[in-house]
């Protein structure tokens, strides 16, 4: 069934990414080498067609996003992308925003973990577990618990899916705009967070001024690269 499929090709990546770090050489990976593991990743994680390709096609709406992620995850400087911001990646549902992030989440630049902004919402709300303290660990640096996948790190970054998809957040009948106050606690970390924090989303500039605010706003340019996933 699609649950034991799913724990197979789960427990395939797993394997492969561990053969892939023990194996890594002492220099930095360049883009190209990147490049190849990515494409590997892509047919574990997404499955292959009938020529053996990746389902995650590679096109003229999405290649230049492709080459400009493989250069920022290995700190290359000819990218369009400045190395000491996030990543912002906006665009229509089904645009492969959540699937890049999930391709790229293993780095030796710094990887990250990925939570949907609605889980984050939900936990939040929880009664026993939420409030507070949910805001704290996700303000703050994130402890790895696979370091032969995260190349080492002890410490990795966040990036929210799915930013503005959340419900209302209320933790003991406080109301909390959770996602909103995590960003910006990020943002007062920035020195300490640098290039740790992502996240995707459906909406437009001005849609997120509506939704969180002109401070939110104002913080995404010195925060984020904005990356623009267009129609196809």
């Amino acid at each position: 069934d699609r649950a034991l499929q799913k724990k197979i090709s789960k427990e395939k990546e797993i394997a492969y990414w561990k053969k892939v770090n023990s194996m890594r050489e002492e220099s930095i990976l360049t883009a190209i080498d990147f490049e190849k593991k990515i494409q590997q990743r892509s047919k574990i994680v997404y499955g292959t067609d009938s020529e053996g390709n990746s389902k995650l096609k590679i096109d003229e709406f999405n290649s230049d996003i492709f080459t400009n992620m493989y250069k920022y995850f290995t700190n290359d400087p000819t990218g369009k992308y400045d190395l000491n911001k996030g990543l912002m990646l906006q665009g229509n549902v089904g645009s492969g925003k959540s699937k890049f992030m999930e391709l790229f989440k293993f780095n030796q630049k710094s990887s990250y973990m990925i939570k949907s902004a609605r889980i984050i919402s939900d936990e939040y709300s929880e009664k026993e577990n939420g409030g507070a303290q949910i805001i704290k660990k996700y303000s703050n640096i994130i402890q790895s618990t696979a370091i032969d996948l995260t190349y080492g790190q002890k410490e990795i970054g966040l990036c929210i899916d799915d930013i503005g998809t959340e419900n209302e957040s209320m933790h003991m009948g406080t109301r909390l705009d959770s996602i909103q106050n995590i960003i910006l606690n990020r943002y007062d970390r920035l020195d300490y967070l640098i290039g740790k924090t992502h996240f995707t989303t459906n909406l437009t500039p001005s849609e997120l001024e509506k939704k969180y605010g002109l401070r939110f706003r104002s913080r995404l340019n010195e925060m984020f690269n904005q990356v623009i996933f267009p129609e196809s």
